[in-house]
């Protein structure tokens, strides 16, 4: 037999991890069934955030290559 408080325990963790999956998948949901303009803000920022992600890569790239 289970300890409550083991149990408990377990749960929180995994539900933790749940929220975190329902969290972006709600984003992703959102992101498609919004309204114009909000889908059209979200686009932008996540465009922003994959450019500013791109940037950094290249610049670590960059800098990979000019230390060899």
């Amino acid at each position: 037999m289970i300890n409550r408080k083991d149990s408990s325990h377990v749960l929180s963790g995994s539900l933790l991890s749940e929220i975190q999956v329902l969290r972006v998948s709600m984003q992703r949901v959102s992101f498609h069934f919004a309204p114009r303009k909000y889908n059209r803000a979200a686009h932008i920022v996540e465009k922003k955030a994959l450019s500013s992600l791109d940037r950094r890569l290249v610049d670590q790239r960059l800098f990979l290559i000019s230390s060899l």
